[in-house]
C-alpha cells in the first residue's frame, strides 16, 4: 500500500533522497499506540504526523516517513489496529474509516483480527464486547451477541476451522488461525531489520 506523505516530507525526500533508514526506534502496540524506544507518544500533533505518514515498503515492512528518513516500525502484533467509534463504525488506528470487512480471524488467545481493505489488524481489546453487538445487529435476529461470542470461542483454534455469519446483508467468513502464522499468511514483518530492506 502506498501512502501520500505530507508535502514537507515529500520536499525533504527530494532534497535528501539517500538518508539511511532507522530501525528499532518506533513501535506500534496492540492498542494502536505509537512508542519511541518503548515510551508512549502522547503529543497530539506528533501522533497525527506519524499516522499521516505511515506506509509499507512493498516487502511487508511498515514504516513512518519522518522527513527524509524512513523509520521502520516494530509491530506488537499486526500492522493495523481497529477500533469502534462508539457506535457501529470501524476505524483504523490512523483514523481511516473501514468500508469493507471481508473476514474475521480468531487466534488461540481469543483475539479478533479483522481483514479489511487496509489489511489485517487486531481489534482493540476494549471493543471486543461492543463489536459482538455490532455483529449481532447484522444477523437478522438469528443470533444475539452472546450466541455469536459462544460460537466463535467454540471454534477449534488449534486448527484452521471456518464458519460464516452475515455482515451488511452478505456472508462474512470466520476462521481460526494461530498467532504465529498471521505474519506469514498476511505478508508482513513484525520486526524489520536492515538486511530485509530492498536496495534500489
Amino acid at each position: 500500500m502506498e501512502s501520500e506523505f505530507d508535502q514537507d516530507v515529500n520536499r525533504a525526500l527530494e532534497k535528501w533522497p539517500n538518508v539511511p533508514a532507522c530501525y528499532g526506534w518506533l513501535k506500534l502496540d496492540r492498542r494502536g499506540n505509537w512508542l519511541i524506544k518503548d515510551q508512549p507518544i502522547t503529543h497530539k500533533r506528533s501522533i497525527e504526523f506519524l499516522s499521516r505518514n505511515y506506509a509499507n515498503d512493498g516487502a511487508g515492512q511498515w514504516f513512518v516517513q519522518n522527513g527524509p528518513q524512513r523509520a521502520y516500525c516494530d509491530l506488537a502484533y499486526t500492522p493495523w489496529v481497529y477500533h469502534l467509534d462508539g457506535h457501529r463504525q470501524l476505524f483504523t488506528h490512523v483514523q481511516s474509516a473501514v468500508e469493507n470487512l471481508s473476514s474475521i480471524i480468531i487466534d488461540e488467545d481469543g483475539n479478533l483480527l479483522l481483514e479489511t481493505e487496509f489489511g489485517i489488524g487486531v481489534l482493540h481489546d476494549s471493543d471486543l464486547v461492543p463489536f459482538f453487538d455490532v455483529l449481532a445487529h447484522h444477523q437478522n435476529k438469528q443470533h444475539n451477541a452472546d450466541d455469536l461470542m459462544a460460537m466463535m470461542l467454540n471454534l477449534n483454534r488449534s486448527a484452521k476451522d471456518t464458519a460464516e455469519i452475515c455482515w451488511q446483508h452478505g456472508p462474512l467468513r470466520l476462521r481460526t488461525m494461530l498467532s504465529d502464522d498471521i505474519p506469514r499468511e498476511f505478508n508482513f514483518v513484525v520486526a524489520p531489520i536492515e538486511s530485509n530492506t530492498e536496495i534500489d
